[in-house]
């Protein structure tokens, strides 16, 4: 591939991470306003049902991530083998950081699902 072929895919992975990240963090914010507003009177299978579906989509799309920005450190690997010289615009620690981050948002987002269906009296 040449030059502009690699930046041409790298762009368009960039692009694909940002639309992943945009609809991750869509579905956590959905999910997390169902819980507050009707968490706590949701029945059992609903609040299960809604929850699964909040992990799979969820999980999905960090996997999108991932996958698209290890594809684009793979290309910028191999722009930085025919131009040493330019900057690199992804890196493996930052796929890493992205990916706790990530998962910690929907745990955590699980968590105050779970705190709203089951609250603490004093």
């Amino acid at each position: 591939m040449t030059e502009a072929e690699l930046i041409e895919a790298a762009m368009g992975l960039g692009e694909s991470a940002a639309n992943a990240v945009t609809l991750y963090l869509t579905i956590v914010s959905a999910y997390l306003l169902v819980a507050y507003f009707v968490g706590a009177s949701l029945d059992r299978l609903q609040t299960i049902i809604i929850s699964v579906l909040f992990v799979v989509f969820a999980l999905s799309f960090v996997a999108a991530i991932q996958t698209n920005l290890g594809n684009m450190v793979s290309i910028g690997n191999e722009l930085e083998e025919i131009r040493p010289d330019w900057i690199r615009f992804a890196s493996t620690p930052l796929n890493s950081v992205l990916l706790v981050v990530d998962t910690c948002g929907v745990l955590v987002s699980l968590l105050f699902m779970w705190n709203i269906r089951h609250p603490k009296t004093e």
